[in-house]
């Protein structure tokens, strides 16, 4: 629909398959909430290695990040804070009731 010549969208398990190259960013908004922290690590790592930015919702009122128990479950999670720390984002973005943190 948004595609274009210079546009593509694509649709992969990001926690299984390896990730296209080539791309500049990485939009993850309102995964983490639905896998585990040990999940979130991997998909991290993976983007560390394969792009220059990403943009991760966060939701800043969490004070304890708690882990998944039960696949199917969600809960809020914020990224800055332990075990994630990713307290340094280029640039935030409010959105509705979280954040947009892009990091390069």
């Amino acid at each position: 629909l948004y595609s274009n010549d210079k546009i593509k969208f694509m649709s992969c398990d990001i926690i299984k398959d390896t990730l296209p190259k080539n791309y500049d960013l990485v939009i993850i908004r309102d995964l983490f909430i639905h896998i585990k922290n040990n999940e979130i690590f991997k998909v991290l790592n993976k983007i560390k290695e394969t792009y220059r930015f990403v943009a991760i919702n966060t939701f800043p009122k969490v004070k304890t990040n708690v882990d998944l128990n039960y696949f199917g479950h969600h809960r809020d999670i914020n990224i800055e804070i332990s075990p994630f720390n990713m307290n340094n984002p280029h640039l935030r973005l409010e959105d509705y009731d979280r954040q947009l943190n892009i990091y390069t």
